[in-house]
């Protein structure tokens, strides 16, 4: 391979797995927030001008940083000096992260502006994922997806006045391929990258909601992503979920993040009610307290989050009251009330005398792929309305 200075791309992908190529074009091809960049990337983490890529005689990029803030990496390591560019090589600058690619030939991505009259590409701020897959872990990803490598695990939910009974347990994955991280969190990182978040998120329930009929479990309640928000997706994703357990009582949780949308919400209610599954705010109180939704669209469950309840007995008697007029504040709404992250019996002493229906937490069990070792399922979620 004779490298050309005009055959190499910085490559990442969206999250439908759309791929966005970059020619590397010019003697000198700066990377940063300004407009006049050649590339112009809209993310606070990169400076204005952040990097600078020029090409060595023999046709090879060659990164540097120009001073920025959050730095330039390669291949995970902090440049500090001009650093020769390899095919392959994962770049990032700041958070934003790409793959260097050479082709022989190929397209550039026709979503943002042209070039001018120069030739010197000039270019709009786009927005791209922060995390990219190396090709090893891109391969070992697919190979996942494709052999369901993936164990569920599930961690009790109990009723706040009776700790022993067990009404649900919550669903959570995590790996089990030998090249990948066991983790979700790192497993979603590398789906993200790769733009397979969907299908890593629909294993994990899939799989998990067929174990937990093998265990005859009362209650299950599913995590959901960003990315699935999507009223038409989630009609195949949830019907699909229902098909496979038709009697199994089921819990949607939707992170605080993605309920902004009210009109998504409604009809997201309406699909769940007609699929004979219940709807959970998740992480109520981690970020902006979604009041309105909570009101105009009521939850079946509302899940307070961990960052509310941990050491909740030791805060100021103000935080104290306001959490238990939260509480208050939803049951009389008609929506239970679910304290997460409970780890002491101070902690869940408080939430009870609050008046909190349910409770999860290391307290009453950690997540393990064997649910019937922490607890004994006395009594199942009342059926869906």
């Amino acid at each position: 391979m004779n490298p050309t200075a005009g055959n190499w791309f910085l490559e990442a992908v969206n999250e439908s797995g759309g791929h966005w190529q970059v020619r590397i074009t010019g003697s000198s091809f700066v990377i940063g927030r300004l407009e006049s960049c050649e590339l112009c990337l809209n993310d606070p983490n990169v400076s204005r001008q952040h990097a600078r890529i020029d090409f060595a005689a023999d046709g090879h990029p060659v990164l540097q940083d120009c001073g920025s803030k959050n730095g330039t990496f390669v291949n995970y390591q902090r440049l500090d000096a001009p650093h020769r560019l390899n095919d392959g090589d994962i770049v990032h600058f700041g958070q934003m992260t790409f793959r260097l690619q050479y082709r022989e030939t190929a397209t550039e991505t026709p979503a943002v502006p042209i070039g001018d009259a120069s030739g010197t590409m000039v270019r709009a701020a786009i927005e791209l994922p922060k995390t990219f897959a190396a090709q090893e872990e891109e391969r070992s990803l697919l190979d996942l997806l494709r052999t369901h490598a993936v164990t569920p695990w599930f961690q009790p939910i109990v009723h706040a006045a009776h700790g022993s009974s067990t009404v649900a347990f919550e669903l959570l994955g995590r790996g089990a391929h030998p090249d990948l991280p066991v983790s979700p969190v790192a497993l979603l990182r590398i789906a993200h990258g790769i733009g397979r978040t969907v299908e890593l998120s629909d294993l994990f329930r899939k799989t998990g909601v067929q174990r937990a009929l093998g265990f005859k479990l009362p209650c299950v309640f599913f995590n959901t992503m960003p990315a699935e928000m999507s009223l038409e997706l989630l009609r195949r994703l949830l019907s699909e979920l229902r098909e496979l357990a038709p009697q199994l009582p089921l819990v949607m949780e939707v992170h605080e993040q993605a309920i902004a949308d009210i009109g998504l919400m409604r009809e997201l209610r309406q699909l769940l009610t007609e699929l004979r599954m219940r709807l959970a705010y998740d992480d109520f109180g981690a970020g902006q307290a979604r009041l309105v939704e909570l009101m105009d669209v009521p939850p079946d469950v509302l899940k307070f989050d961990i960052a509310l309840i941990r050491d909740i007995h030791l805060k100021p008697p103000k935080v104290q009251e306001l959490v238990r007029s939260l509480v208050k504040m939803t049951s009389a709404l008609g929506v239970h009330t679910l304290a997460e992250g409970v780890e002491t019996t101070d902690e869940a002493q408080f939430c009870r005398e609050a008046g909190f229906e349910l409770i999860q937490g290391y307290l009453y069990g950690k997540p393990t792929p064997d649910p019937l070792a922490v607890a004994t399922a006395e009594t199942a979620c009342p059926p869906p309305p």
